[in-house]
């Protein structure tokens, strides 16, 4: 990783299933449509993005390197970016939290998670069943403790910034 350019590693090794791996894979084919002179962008794919966008016409030329990685279960809390890439100067998470500890960069996640939104959430409170409702409550629960390591957020909605901007933990991040 050289010549002055910001290294920037995008992380998708924690999407697995469902919506995540398609929002990371129309994502990742945004980014080989431009040409970037100021980033060495660098991916992190699971094997479920990389088969998904193996099915599209990407030009991974304009990556400087590319890995797949699974990312999921207790691996999240031992991963470390360094072993993949020496140096490193952000880090986008497309969905998080990671379940990282230690950092030297600056990371940025994706977050749609609802459940740590929005506190009243109709479907939590009346439809869910008692056991639905403690895992996803002890979820939460160790989920937010990672989510603050983080240095800023990107979010779909701009009443979803306006909702975190007011709780405790998200006030004196960026929320873009």
């Amino acid at each position: 990783m050289n010549n002055n350019k910001k290294n920037i590693v995008i992380n998708c090794s924690n999407l697995y299933q469902g919506g995540g791996v398609i929002v990371a894979s129309s994502f990742i084919d945004s980014l080989s449509k431009k040409v970037y002179k100021e980033f060495n962008i660098y991916l992190l794919l699971s094997e479920s993005v990389s088969k998904n966008i193996q099915k599209s016409n990407i030009n991974f030329s304009k990556f400087k390197d590319v890995k797949i990685i699974n990312n999921f279960g207790l691996s999240m809390f031992f991963f470390n970016y360094f072993k993949h890439f020496k140096e490193i100067d952000i880090v986008f998470s497309i969905f998080g939290p990671t379940f990282n500890l230690r950092q030297r960069y600056k990371h940025i996640i994706g977050l749609a998670d609802p459940y740590i939104i929005y506190k009243d959430n109709h479907y939590l409170n009346k439809i869910a069943d008692i056991k639905f409702k403690l895992k996803t409550k002890l979820l939460y629960f160790i989920k937010k403790k990672f989510l603050f390591n983080a240095d800023g957020f990107i979010v779909e909605l701009q009443r979803v910034k306006d909702e975190l901007i007011n709780k405790p933990g998200f006030k004196n991040k960026d929320i873009y």
